[in-house]
């Protein structure tokens, strides 16, 4: 991945496990770090500050800089650590006018996929499928709206910043990629601020709890063959299902074909 050269693929390379992590980024990188305006950088470093290979050489970049080359997305807004932020009244307006919620984590499997996409089924590729699956890196957008919940749910903002919290609460229930769908815990955030009984939330609860059941599909996922060739299919639509980017399975098409028992 360092071979690529270019920025997403070096910032992806440095925060990923690595056999060795002694050799040498260009001292561009550095730069264009700093400067980049790409929110997947901006979110992958920040995220992964505390993950990244480097040691005592791993670059810090202002958590504010992502806010500032994406002010509409509500997670570029949101803190890494809600048990020891306080936030500031810009983070609190950009909260309040957020218009959208998106990861772009799963651009970061997307690149790695690429360069799976020529690996045969191997312990190898084993290793990386289940590094894409579990590392912390990929795994930080379930955590968002624990976040938003940590830091609404506070005396303070509960008083100050409720219609924030609720309009950000919003956002999370209109989610559109799967690795941030959680409407259950929009809910129950709304319950929390004490919008429980407003009729937009009373609506939404009511289609929640009308909705499909998904435990007769969760009880199918669990009873798959897990066959070698076939865990390892099993594992990379897992990936993908997580990810929900047409992109990312549009990449894997190939991979996928040679992984199917």
């Amino acid at each position: 991945m360092r071979a690529q050269g270019d920025l997403r693929s070096l910032a992806t390379a440095a925060l990923l496990p690595q056999r060795d992590a002694r050799e040498q980024y260009p001292a561009a990188f550095t730069q264009a770090l700093w400067g980049t305006s790409d929110p997947y950088v901006l979110q992958l470093w920040r995220a992964g500050a505390g993950h990244c290979s480097l040691g005592s050489r791993c670059i810090e970049v202002p958590e504010q800089r992502w806010s500032q080359a994406e002010p509409a997305n509500l997670l570029a807004w949101l803190p890494t650590n809600a048990d020891a932020a306080v936030l500031t009244p810009a983070q609190w307006h950009g909260i309040a006018n957020a218009r959208y919620v998106r990861s772009h984590l799963q651009e970061g499997q997307l690149l790695l996929l690429d360069l799976m996409s020529a690996t045969p089924p191997s312990l190898e590729l084993a290793e990386g499928l289940e590094m894409l699956k579990r590392h912390p890196l990929f795994r930080q957008d379930r955590r968002s709206l624990r976040t938003l919940v940590q830091l609404c749910t506070k005396p303070e903002a509960k008083q100050l910043h409720r219609d924030a919290c609720l309009h950000a609460a919003s956002l999370f229930w209109h989610a559109a990629q799967p690795s941030l769908q959680d409407p259950g815990g929009a809910l129950r955030l709304a319950d929390e601020l004490g919008a429980r009984e407003q009729a937009l939330w009373a609506s939404r609860r009511k289609a929640w709890l009308e909705r499909p059941s998904a435990s007769r599909m969760q009880s199918l996922e669990a009873s798959a063959p897990s066959s070698a060739c076939g865990g390892l299919a099993a594992r990379r639509q897992s990936l993908l299902d997580r990810a929900g980017s047409e992109s990312v399975a549009g990449a894997a098409t190939g991979l996928n074909s040679r992984l199917a028992p």
